[in-house]
């Protein structure tokens, strides 16, 4: 039996819609994302380690600035972990060298996505030609 509590991921961030994130310990993943260390999870990629954070761009007054975001949410006393607090960090999607099998499902996921945005695209241009070659028009 071990003490320590898992670390899973999660989909259900609320700060960056799409994104997913490490659910756990809030003291562990705080620790790992101030530190810049990584941590291991469990569950279905268990062994796979990971970094928290995602980097995003500002545009403001001063021109580009960069903002990396790690707490996603607080949690609250874990029911399973008694005394325990749970929070949600962002995955840094960009550092997946230790993680091969999550990574392998963000570029399935990401491949998706930019074939089902190519598809609509596509499908417009042709509804745009279909009525810009309308006789009625």
């Amino acid at each position: 039996m071990t003490d320590k509590t898992p670390i899973h991921l999660t989909s259900k961030t609320t700060s960056i819609h799409g994104h997913i994130g490490a659910i756990g310990d809030a003291s562990i993943l705080r620790a790992a994302f101030t530190a810049g260390a990584p941590i291991t999870l469990d569950g279905k990629f268990a062994g796979e380690r990971v970094y928290l954070g995602h980097t995003r761009q500002i545009y403001g007054d001063y021109g580009i600035t960069l903002e990396t975001l790690g707490l996603d949410r607080e949690l609250g006393e874990s029911p399973a972990h008694p005394g325990v607090q749970g929070a949600v960090y962002l995955i840094d999607l960009t550092r997946l060298d230790d993680a091969p099998r999550l990574a392998a499902l963000v570029r399935e996921t990401e491949t998706k996505t930019y074939r089902a945005a190519a598809a609509a695209e596509q499908r417009a241009a042709e509804a745009e030609d279909r009525y810009l070659n309308d006789e009625e028009y």
